[in-house]
Parts: structure tokens; sequence; C-alpha cells
């Protein structure tokens, strides 16, 4: 009897990619769970996540630069809590300290980051252009504006009398 061959599927783990992104005016961190086999996997989810959340949300409406600061592989039970995505700033200074593990030798912990230029900018992971606002937006946006005319309207002419 022949033994049947069982084809190597890589079980699925789950991850936790840490973004940090840039807009015109703000700048801000998220992070993204997701399931995947590898690294590699995880991250094509994440951008095509990224770009469903663009067209269907409010979100990254003003263009945006998103940068991966690192993918942590979580896909394993951690005895010891693990400390993940350390992310500090002051209002006194400029700049902002990110660390994707900080200083927990007891965690054995896998992150992955992206490699960096020899200037050492790294490369964007996705960038979104601004948009204008679905039409939905628009037609609200025209009626709120038409109701504080019009009641801009009936203010003057409650002092003309």
């Amino acid at each position: 009897m022949a033994a049947k061959k069982k084809a190597a599927v890589a079980k699925a783990r789950l991850w936790l990619g840490c973004f940090v992104f840039f807009e015109e005016e703000n700048d801000g961190t998220f992070q993204m769970l997701v399931e995947a086999a590898n690294v590699r996997d995880a991250l094509e989810k994440c951008e095509a996540r990224l770009h469903e959340i663009a067209e269907t949300s409010t979100l990254f409406q003003r263009g945006a630069t998103v940068f991966l600061d690192a993918i942590v592989d979580i896909g394993r039970a951690f005895p010891i809590p693990a400390l993940v995505n350390y992310v500090v700033g002051t209002a006194r200074k400029s700049g902002t300290l990110w660390n994707d593990l900080p200083e927990q030798p007891d965690v054995e912990i896998e992150t992955y980051v992206p490699d960096e230029n020899k200037d050492g900018s790294s490369e964007p992971f996705v960038v979104f252009e601004e948009k204008a606002p679905p039409p939905a937006k628009k037609k609200a946006a025209a009626k709120k504006s038409a109701t504080k005319k019009a009641a801009g309207q009936k203010k003057s002419a409650a002092k003309k009398r």
C-alpha cells in the first residue's frame, strides 16, 4: 500500500503589525492583527486591508504615508506577558522613541523590521493620495451648509423686526 503524501501546509499564526503614519498636519501610530502562515503573507494581508480601509472609510482621506515599524509573531502562548510597541514622546522636545520589543530578555518573541536604506531611512509601506469625500458626505455637508444659511437668514429677519 502506497503511503499518501501530505502536502506541507504552513500553519497559520497570529501577527501584530506596528505602523506609524504621517499626514499633512498629523502623525500617529496604529496596530493591526492578522492571521497568516508567514511574515510575507501577513504583510500582504495588512497592505490589502489598509487599501480597503482607505476606500471604505474616512481614514487616510487627506493623504498619508504609512511605514511599517515592525511585525511581531505572536502565534504562540506567552507564559510571561510581552510588552510590545513601546512608544514615548514629550511635548517639551521634538521626537519620539519607539521600540517594538523593549528590554525583556525573559520573553522569547520574534519581530521582523523592514530593511533600512544606507542613509537610515526606510521605504513607505503604503502611500495614500488625498481624496475628495465620498458623494454621501458631500450631500450631508451641503445640507448642513444650507441649514446654517437658513438659520442665519432667520436670525437676520428677527433682528429687522
